[in-house]
């Protein structure tokens, strides 16, 4: 078995001793959306370390490039196997305005996930809530209404290009 699915299955199996609300099957999809962003990203790696409590909505922090000098931000990426047309963040979460949250659709058959498209937080707090799909209420932010991913990976700037940066800066 691998990290990922060792990872998925050891939180599958917390969530169903009730410390997490999730329906079941949902932490391998996630995961596989997460690998899918980092490897779109050199130097992000997954964490599949035990988490009974969640990641509290922070799958990685990345840096961006604003006015000129790299600042840390916070990224979420939310894997969708069904219904990819809208990216759906719980009501609930606690959604700061300055985290990047990123579409990805898991194709079960293949084994893949592919990232679609990003938002910011503040997109997410702005969008209309809805009971969608069953009885959870989400926001609700179209797929169509996010930002190309090319325009976020573009924007990255890797670990080691962060720290070289700062020994720069202080030269």
């Amino acid at each position: 078995m691998n990290a990922l699915a060792a990872a998925a299955e050891y939180r599958e199996t917390v969530a169903r001793g009730g410390a997490l609300l999730l329906r079941n099957g949902t932490h391998y999809p996630g995961l596989k959306g997460e690998e899918a962003f980092a490897s779109l990203c050199p130097g992000l790696v997954v964490d599949t370390s035990r988490k009974p409590n969640g990641d509290g909505g922070i799958d990685f922090t990345m840096h961006l490039v604003v006015d000129g000098a790299p600042h840390p931000f916070n990224v979420d990426v939310k894997s969708r196997v069904n219904f990819t047309e809208y990216l759906l963040v719980k009501a609930d979460e606690k959604v700061h305005p300055r985290t990047i949250f990123v579409l990805a659709r898991y194709d079960e058959a293949a084994d893949v996930a592919t990232c679609l498209c990003w938002c910011w937080g503040r997109q997410v707090l702005a969008a209309p809530r809805r009971f969608f799909p069953r009885e959870v209420l989400n926001y609700t932010v179209r797929a169509d209404d996010m930002r190309p991913l090319a325009e976020l990976i573009d924007r990255y700037i890797a670990p080691w290009e962060v720290a070289a940066i700062a020994v720069e800066a202080r030269r």
